[in-house]
């Protein structure tokens, strides 16, 4: 019996469990990380398992403590249904086939009024009490934004060689270190983590769900916005200007650059360390997330020149590729 017909009759006999039986199972596209998803389905119901991997029950402790906490602010997340932690397997109210996100789709009017929602449930996210929670990760601090940064740098796609390479990769990490160095002494507040596009489900009503919320911890304040604005779909800067000062008035536009430029620097890692390890789904958004990275850091003084430098003898190599 192949892997992944077993998985299908583990995922099937679990849902049959719990009073749910599909007529067919079908399983997901991942995203980056190693829990699998499956779609079951009737002719007029659908749910999501998610199976988790061995020694990573914790994620999913996680994410049912954070369904709870969310949920308690209203904040719309998807309903758990049934939870196995011997077979690590949750059963979950499916919100539809597509987040917010649709590949190859660009930024719209109607993604206008989506932003204004998105950043409304960041402002709840932010007034959250987390202290009491000991299922929760550690701070997104200075030290582990600087790992991140240090992790990306291993898997970011240089095609030059020899001392352009050498010289390309030192400027990248000299711009790094002014990075975390700008940002380490932001206060820490509440964040998703991953608040984005390809975590927002659009609902009737304007109404806007939250997936993929087990990371909920405390961040530099600010990240969430940073993360919604420069992940995946772009907002016209001039509408970011306008949302930041509309309902994030204390970030300023240094710290929102800086912060910014960490974010995508580590989302071009996370995309292509994914693809390294066989999953090259979001291999098409390295380069306009990158062009996202030059454009924080030119809007920056001290790093102007740097940002100058990259794009000159950086991006053209990766762009004619």
């Amino acid at each position: 019996m192949s892997q992944s017909r077993s998985m299908i009759e583990q995922v099937t006999g679990f849902a049959k469990q719990h009073g749910h039986t599909p007529g067919q199972v079908k399983a997901l596209a991942g995203d980056v990380s190693d829990r699998l998803y499956f779609r079951l389905s009737t002719s007029s119901k659908s749910w999501i398992v998610c199976s988790y991997p061995r020694q990573q029950w914790s994620v999913a402790e996680r994410f049912l403590a954070t369904t709870t906490i969310l949920t308690g602010v209203g904040i719309r997340v998807p309903a758990v249904l049934a939870v196995d932690s011997k077979e690590q397997m949750i059963l979950q109210e499916d919100l539809g086939e597509t987040t917010w996100y649709v590949p190859g789709v660009q930024f719209a009017a109607h993604d206008t009024d989506r932003f204004t929602v998105a950043t409304q449930l960041i402002s709840k996210i932010r007034q959250l009490d987390l202290t009491k929670n000991t299922l929760l990760l550690p701070p997104l601090d200075a030290s582990m934004l600087a790992q991140e940064l240090e992790a990306s740098l291993a898997f970011m796609p240089v095609s030059a060689a020899g001392t352009q390479r050498d010289s390309i990769l030192r400027r990248i990490e000299l711009v790094c270190a002014q990075v975390i160095e700008n940002i380490s002494s932001l206060p820490l507040e509440p964040a998703h983590r991953d608040f984005m596009v390809r975590n927002l489900v659009p609902m009737p009503n304007r109404e806007i769900a939250v997936i993929d919320h087990q990371d909920l911890r405390l961040a530099p304040r600010g990240y969430d916005f940073v993360s919604l604005m420069n992940d995946s779909l772009f907002p016209p800067l001039e509408l970011v200007r306008s949302l930041r000062r509309r309902t994030y008035t204390d970030l300023n536009e240094s710290e929102f650059h800086w912060l910014a430029a960490q974010r995508t620097f580590k989302a071009v890692g996370s995309y292509c360390r994914a693809a390294a390890e066989g999953n090259p789904t979001h291999l098409t958004l390295v380069r306009p997330t990158l062009h996202r990275f030059l454009d924080h850091l030119q809007a920056l003084p001290v790093a102007k020149g740097h940002a100058s430098a990259l794009a000159q003898d950086w991006l053209p190599g990766l762009d004619n590729r």
